[in-house]
């Protein structure tokens, strides 16, 4: 995985951004650098910027300030605006070509985002449980795709109303609990606290100790089911018909299950993140991700028309990525073999082995 920061630098040095890097040599101030090396003619670095990449000063490593000038006598390279504090001895810096880093890190994201349908990641949420008298539930956060919903199918032990509980427990006086129920899982699939599920970590005749602990804690209108799925016999999942209505972000069953209190397995691709601080990660290959970068630098040369020179290195990175992508198979998850619900064959269709086993 690649992180914004490194993302960057290579675009950076695919673009031949970096001019030169060095040391500072003696304290300077909050408008200017002073560095021996900087021998060059006065104002030969005007139009470009300087960037603080480590410094002991801390507040002002990252920060970026354009060059108005430099002077050969004093080896001093001034910016504006001020740094945030001055610029210390021992100070590592580089002067750039006159891009933003903003302009880099959107470049970045560009090409993470031209990943897109190509390297998604598949992912499964069970975030949902199945309540009575519901058909209409949430998209997964970061959903780009809507693959395939299954419900879980279990054993029944226990499907009954609780009279009462706490954080850690559910209650019902009329049960009789026995050692079948330890490992096991239990859901509120109606009244206060549906839409829970937990494992059972203990019992007693009439409580059920649960980890973790409740969110809302089950009272006496609490419908539950304890489901057997540790020693499970039936077809582990089944396929339902569903319709995704994306406007209202609602995933709509097209008949209830048979039985409340399922699992609820959400197959989707997620959409590609952006990446925002410079330690966040991308699973999109460096490579890629930097060639569509160049594009989106290249295509975009303060607010000009590319001239023949950039369109033809615009032809050649874009060429290059789809070389990239022909040579990289689009990513996947394994897929796993289950036994699908009804058939008594085995089928591939479910890319999460089994849910329950």
């Amino acid at each position: 995985m690649a992180t914004l920061a490194t993302l960057i630098s290579s675009l950076q040095e695919e673009n031949e951004e970096v001019i030169i890097s060095g040391t500072t040599t003696s304290a300077g101030g909050v408008d200017h650098i002073i560095d021996t090396a900087r021998s060059e003619a006065d104002d030969y670095w005007k139009g470009c910027y300087l960037y603080i990449v480590s410094s002991t000063e801390s507040a002002i490593v990252g920060q970026e300030r354009d060059i108005t000038s430099n002077t050969a006598s004093e080896a001093k390279v001034y910016t504006a605006p001020n740094f945030s504090a001055a610029v210390p001895t021992g100070t590592a810096y580089e002067i750039r070509r006159k891009r933003s880093r903003a302009d880099y890190k959107n470049a970045v994201n560009f090409g993470i985002l031209a990943a897109q349908g190509w390297r998604n990641e598949m992912a499964v949420d069970n975030s949902n449980i199945v309540q009575e008298d519901k058909l209409e539930y949430v998209f997964p956060t970061g959903l780009l795709f809507l693959s395939e919903i299954w419900v879980e199918q279990y054993t029944v032990l226990y499907k009954r109303t609780a009279t009462g509980g706490a954080a850690g427990y559910l209650q019902d006086t009329g049960a009789n609990f026995g050692s079948d129920v330890d490992g096991e899982k239990v859901a509120i699939y109606g009244g206060t606290g549906k839409g829970q599920s937990r494992s059972i970590s203990s019992h007693t005749a009439t409580q059920l100790n649960v980890s973790p602990n409740w969110t809302t804690i089950p009272n006496s209108t609490s419908k539950y089911v304890v489901k057997q799925t540790s020693k499970q016999e039936l077809p582990p999942a089944v396929l339902v018909g569903y319709r995704a209505d994306m406007a209202g972000l609602v995933i709509r069953l097209a008949a209830e299950p048979a039985d409340q209190g399922q699992t609820m397995f959400i197959i989707y691709e997620k959409a590609p993140v952006k990446l925002t601080a410079d330690i966040d990660a991308t699973t999109i290959p460096e490579r890629f991700v930097v060639l569509k970068g160049m594009v989106r630098l290249l295509s975009e040369r303060g607010g000009e028309e590319p001239d023949r020179g950039a369109r033809f290195l615009i032809q050649m990175y874009q060429t290059e990525a789809e070389v990239f992508k022909g040579q990289n198979p689009a990513y996947r998850l394994p897929m796993k073999q289950t036994i699908y619900p009804g058939e008594g064959a085995v089928s591939s269709n479910w890319p999460y082995g089994n849910p329950l086993w």
